[in-house]
């Protein structure tokens, strides 16, 4: 596999330039670094000297949050460039008409990009940190940040659209300039239930189906999981839902054929039993799958799992046991101590 030489921005821990990329995982991108409502303090020497290691703290709504994004340098000499951060709904992979205006600004008034200057094998996080205030205007709970690198080499313009998911996975893995990273809003504080919009689309000309899942771990015994969407498309309506059962794992999941071009919310609510309160063990992961057949495309197949590798086993919720799908977005919920 060929080597990238140009500032590059890895999908996963421990790649070193090798391109298309050999991860399953491509929206955890390690140097897309969310690290909270305080700035980091000398984030160059940090994050550079901690390369082997990523971080990630859930944006609070109503205050500033800093964003890293860090880039290495693999060009045979000293090389300069940008790198611009963008914010997309999150669910799966959104429609890029709908995100490549969302810039998000720096430290630096009247910027909406950090300059990077590496010299060889350097990595470097640039002139300033991203500042990103979660929108008002939105109830989305689930984003995605989207950071594109451009050099003089490289200036890897936004698309102006895919023509199926085949293509936009595709876009994103072998583009060693781009990272993709999801993240979940939060309030300050842990309520007794979470309830989060999460954005179902399909971005397809043709109809097709999708497995939806909600995973948690470590619910206490009777929490009660729903999964639900209120407009009208998918076949059958999404509509599931089922109390944990106190083991480590519980989930419930739903399929349903959504239109072409379609898109619209659905809501996920996790609901504990009286008394109970969340702990820093607790967690919940939202899921789309597209569901594969023998009209996709070959990057797409390769990157499906076996459903019933994806469902547990003692799931009460109606899921197909065979076939493959392939992971479109994922979020995962966890409540902590930081405010």
């Amino acid at each position: 596999m060929p080597m990238y030489d140009d500032l590059y921005i890895r999908d996963l821990l421990g790649e070193t330039g090798e391109y298309p990329t050999k991860s399953a995982t491509l929206m955890y991108c390690p140097d897309i670094i969310c690290w909270g409502v305080e700035p980091l303090p000398d984030a160059q020497t940090f994050l550079a000297k901690n390369y082997d290691q990523t971080w990630y703290r859930n944006p609070v709504r109503k205050q500033k949050n800093y964003v890293y994004v860090r880039a290495k340098n693999l060009y045979p000499g000293r090389r300069a460039g940008q790198v611009h951060l963008y914010y997309a709904p999150g669910g799966t992979l959104a429609d890029i008409r709908s995100w490549r205006d969302n810039h998000v600004g720096t430290a630096i008034p009247g910027q909406d990009f950090v300059k990077l200057d590496a010299e060889r094998g350097e990595v470097v996080s640039g002139d300033t940190a991203f500042v990103w205030t979660p929108p008002e205007s939105q109830a989305l709970a689930h984003y995605c940040f989207v950071a594109r690198l451009s050099t003089e080499d490289h200036p890897n313009p936004l698309p102006e659209s895919f023509a199926d998911y085949n293509a936009y996975l595709q876009w994103v893995a072998d583009n060693p300039a781009l990272g993709w990273r999801n993240i979940d809003v939060v309030s300050t504080q842990s309520p007794p239930s979470y309830q989060g919009d999460f954005l179902m689309t399909n971005l397809e000309t043709r109809e097709r189906e999708f497995l939806f899942v909600l995973d948690g771990a470590k619910l206490p015994k009777d929490t009660l999981m729903q999964m639900f969407c209120a407009a009208s498309g998918p076949n059958p309506p999404v509509d599931s839902s089922g109390h944990a059962t106190g083991r480590d794992r519980s989930q419930i999941t739903a399929t349903a054929f959504l239109p072409a071009n379609f898109s619209a919310n659905f809501t996920t609510t996790i609901t504990l039993p009286s008394g109970h309160s969340w702990t820093p063990a607790m967690s919940v992961r939202i899921e789309q799958y597209a569901i594969t057949n023998e009209r996709d495309g070959a990057f797409l197949r390769a990157l499906s799992r076996p459903i019933h590798e994806i469902a547990a086993h003692d799931v009460s919720s109606p899921v197909p046991r065979h076939g493959t799908a392939a992971r479109l977005g994922s979020f995962t919920v966890q409540f902590t101590d930081q405010g």
